[in-house]
């Protein structure tokens, strides 16, 4: 009819010559993208099959070794100077294991040397107190125990006597005319009887 518009050459004097038809079958269609879909959806959840062992791997791969050297970390920090990362990689996790184990090595031998001289100043100290005390208890000329050492023995001499209730003596020895001495024939020659005496 003449209500379809057509192109002037296939139309004369609004008679119709023909048409084209074109389709496609609803079935066929439906067909090939349930197919389709089959296809991305089996691949989909082929991906995430495959996909879920990989990342936990991956992830073991990565978390338990990151675990391993936080916990030799923490356990160094707490003060277990021999506690060291077993992780061996070539990657950067292993080159943080690695710096670790040095650092670790370095802080232990640097402890230990300090725990060293600590020890050896304290020995000092202790051998130095001893030599201060024993010049304060001494007289220098002589080397005999002097008054205020004498005063520290008497002290728990006596405290012990009283406790235990038992006797106590005391000798005191003096020289006679010793500033008759040391005014007649001078200070040393006091000096030597007073060593004489003394080795006596």
């Amino acid at each position: 009819g003449n209500d379809i518009p057509t192109p002037k050459s296939t139309v004369s004097r609004g008679v119709l010559r023909g048409y084209v038809r074109t389709g496609m079958v609803a079935d066929s269609w439906q067909r090939t993208m349930s197919s389709r879909i089959d296809m991305i959806v089996g691949v989909g959840v082929l991906a995430a099959v495959v996909a879920i062992p990989l990342g936990f791997l991956l992830v073991r791969r990565i978390v338990s070794p990151m675990d391993s050297l936080g916990e030799a970390m923490r356990r160094f920090s707490s003060g277990e100077w021999h506690v060291r990362s077993a992780i061996r990689r070539r990657d950067e996790l292993g080159r943080l294991a690695a710096a670790f184990n040095a650092m670790a090595d370095e802080h232990q031998r640097t402890h230990e040397r300090i725990v060293r001289l600590n020890a050896e100043l304290e020995q000092r100290v202790t051998q130095r107190t001893e030599e201060l005390r024993e010049l304060a208890s001494r007289d220098p000329l002589t080397g005999l125990y002097n008054r205020r050492y004498f005063g520290e023995v008497l002290e728990r001499s006596f405290s012990e006597a009283v406790r235990y209730h038992h006797d106590l003596s005391c000798i005191m020895i003096d020289l006679d005319n010793f500033k008759h001495i040391n005014d007649t024939f001078g200070h040393h020659v006091g000096d030597d009887v007073l060593l004489l005496t003394a080795k006596t």
